[in-house]
Protein backbone atom coordinates (compact mmCIF):
# COMPACT_ATOMS: atom_id res chain seq x y z
CA UNK A 1 0.00 0.00 0.00
CA UNK A 2 3.05 2.82 1.08
CA UNK A 3 4.96 1.80 -2.29
CA UNK A 4 1.19 2.21 -4.12
CA UNK A 5 -0.14 5.37 -2.08
CA UNK A 6 3.66 6.79 -2.73
CA UNK A 7 3.56 6.50 -6.68
CA UNK A 8 4.34 9.48 -8.77
CA UNK A 9 1.17 9.82 -10.00
CA UNK A 10 -0.58 9.94 -6.38
CA UNK A 11 1.12 11.21 -2.99
CA UNK A 12 4.52 11.18 -4.68
CA UNK A 13 6.97 12.61 -1.59
CA UNK A 14 4.72 14.75 0.16
CA UNK A 15 4.36 12.97 2.72
CA UNK A 16 7.15 10.99 4.37
CA UNK A 17 7.54 7.41 4.19
CA UNK A 18 7.58 6.58 7.78
CA UNK A 19 5.02 8.97 9.11
CA UNK A 20 2.65 7.50 6.55
CA UNK A 21 3.61 4.02 7.37
CA UNK A 22 2.57 4.98 11.21
CA UNK A 23 -0.69 6.16 10.23
CA UNK A 24 -1.62 3.22 7.75
CA UNK A 25 -0.68 0.82 10.82
CA UNK A 26 -2.82 3.38 13.13
CA UNK A 27 -5.98 3.53 10.67
CA UNK A 28 -5.60 -0.67 10.43
CA UNK A 29 -4.94 -0.98 14.04
CA UNK A 30 -8.24 0.89 14.32
CA UNK A 31 -10.29 -0.75 11.85
CA UNK A 32 -10.02 -3.93 13.84
CA UNK A 33 -11.55 -2.49 16.28
CA UNK A 34 -14.33 -2.31 14.27
CA UNK A 35 -17.62 -4.45 16.17
CA UNK A 36 -21.05 -3.86 14.03
CA UNK A 37 -21.55 -5.34 10.90
CA UNK A 38 -23.05 -1.95 9.08
CA UNK A 39 -20.13 0.35 10.43
CA UNK A 40 -17.91 -2.86 8.05
CA UNK A 41 -20.44 -2.76 5.75
CA UNK A 42 -19.61 1.01 5.05
CA UNK A 43 -15.84 0.45 5.11
CA UNK A 44 -16.64 -2.73 2.44
CA UNK A 45 -18.59 -0.44 0.44
CA UNK A 46 -15.74 2.31 0.55
CA UNK A 47 -13.15 -0.80 -0.66
CA UNK A 48 -15.07 -2.20 -3.30
CA UNK A 49 -15.52 0.60 -4.86
CA UNK A 50 -11.82 1.31 -4.89
CA UNK A 51 -11.10 -2.46 -6.38
CA UNK A 52 -14.00 -1.70 -8.96
CA UNK A 53 -12.20 1.48 -10.20
CA UNK A 54 -8.74 -0.64 -9.86
CA UNK A 55 -10.35 -3.49 -12.76
CA UNK A 56 -11.62 -0.26 -15.11
CA UNK A 57 -7.96 1.35 -14.87
CA UNK A 58 -6.34 -2.09 -15.33
CA UNK A 59 -8.66 -3.15 -18.30
CA UNK A 60 -8.76 0.33 -20.01
CA UNK A 61 -4.62 1.23 -19.61
CA UNK A 62 -3.80 -2.23 -20.22
CA UNK A 63 -5.70 -2.64 -23.26
CA UNK A 64 -3.63 0.98 -24.70
CA UNK A 65 -0.86 -0.84 -23.58
CA UNK A 66 -1.46 -4.32 -25.39
CA UNK A 67 -3.14 -2.66 -28.50
CA UNK A 68 0.19 -0.35 -28.51
CA UNK A 69 2.28 -3.08 -28.98
CA UNK A 70 4.22 -2.05 -25.65
CA UNK A 71 3.21 -5.22 -23.64
CA UNK A 72 5.50 -7.84 -23.35
CA UNK A 73 6.15 -10.46 -25.63
CA UNK A 74 4.14 -13.72 -24.55
CA UNK A 75 6.34 -16.29 -26.05
CA UNK A 76 7.36 -18.54 -23.45
CA UNK A 77 5.59 -16.31 -20.60
CA UNK A 78 3.07 -18.98 -18.95
CA UNK A 79 5.77 -21.51 -19.37
CA UNK A 80 8.58 -20.01 -17.55
CA UNK A 81 7.86 -20.49 -13.68
CA UNK A 82 9.93 -18.86 -11.06
CA UNK A 83 9.73 -20.58 -7.56
CA UNK A 84 11.84 -18.45 -6.00
CA UNK A 85 8.42 -16.11 -6.43
CA UNK A 86 6.13 -18.49 -5.18
CA UNK A 87 6.32 -16.98 -1.69
CA UNK A 88 5.28 -13.26 -2.26
CA UNK A 89 2.20 -15.15 -4.70
CA UNK A 90 1.45 -17.39 -1.77
CA UNK A 91 1.29 -14.43 0.44
CA UNK A 92 -1.12 -12.05 -2.11
CA UNK A 93 -2.86 -14.96 -2.75
CA UNK A 94 -3.88 -15.91 0.96
CA UNK A 95 -4.42 -11.97 1.98
CA UNK A 96 -6.86 -12.04 -1.00
CA UNK A 97 -8.66 -14.79 0.65
CA UNK A 98 -8.90 -13.24 4.21
CA UNK A 99 -12.69 -12.47 3.82
CA UNK A 100 -13.16 -15.48 5.65
CA UNK A 101 -12.93 -13.73 8.85
CA UNK A 102 -15.32 -11.10 7.53
CA UNK A 103 -17.83 -14.57 6.22
CA UNK A 104 -18.27 -15.15 10.08
CA UNK A 105 -19.87 -12.06 11.03
CA UNK A 106 -22.13 -12.50 8.10
CA UNK A 107 -22.73 -15.86 8.84
CA UNK A 108 -23.37 -14.82 12.69
CA UNK A 109 -26.21 -11.97 11.64
CA UNK A 110 -27.93 -14.18 9.25
CA UNK A 111 -29.23 -16.47 11.78
CA UNK A 112 -29.50 -19.24 10.14
CA UNK A 113 -30.71 -22.53 11.04
CA UNK A 114 -28.23 -24.66 9.59
CA UNK A 115 -25.27 -24.28 8.70
CA UNK A 116 -25.61 -25.64 5.58
CA UNK A 117 -27.93 -22.88 4.07
CA UNK A 118 -24.97 -20.64 4.48
CA UNK A 119 -22.77 -23.02 1.85
CA UNK A 120 -23.60 -21.37 -1.48
CA UNK A 121 -23.40 -17.90 -0.15
CA UNK A 122 -19.92 -18.70 0.75
CA UNK A 123 -19.22 -21.02 -2.53
CA UNK A 124 -20.46 -18.43 -4.81
CA UNK A 125 -18.70 -15.53 -2.63
CA UNK A 126 -15.33 -17.06 -3.02
CA UNK A 127 -15.53 -18.10 -6.24
CA UNK A 128 -16.53 -14.80 -7.77
CA UNK A 129 -13.23 -13.33 -5.51
CA UNK A 130 -11.12 -16.16 -7.22
CA UNK A 131 -12.12 -15.95 -10.91
CA UNK A 132 -12.08 -11.73 -10.58
CA UNK A 133 -8.62 -12.79 -8.79
CA UNK A 134 -7.21 -14.84 -11.49
CA UNK A 135 -8.31 -12.45 -14.15
CA UNK A 136 -6.31 -9.06 -12.86
CA UNK A 137 -3.41 -11.25 -12.39
CA UNK A 138 -3.35 -12.46 -15.76
CA UNK A 139 -4.52 -9.96 -17.78
CA UNK A 140 -1.90 -7.48 -15.56
CA UNK A 141 0.59 -9.86 -15.91
CA UNK A 142 -0.46 -9.93 -19.70
CA UNK A 143 -0.45 -5.83 -20.48
CA UNK A 144 2.84 -5.21 -17.82
CA UNK A 145 4.71 -8.49 -17.24
CA UNK A 146 6.89 -8.49 -14.76
CA UNK A 147 7.82 -4.47 -14.02
CA UNK A 148 5.71 -3.97 -11.74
Amino acid sequence: IVTTMRGKNLLGDRIPELTFRVALFALLCLLSLVRKLNSLAKISLVALLVYAYLLVALVRWGSVQMQGGLAPDQAGTWTDVHLDGLGGWLGTAIFAQEAIVVSQYVYSDMKLASHFDFRPVLVASFTICAVLSTFIGAFGYMSYGDSL
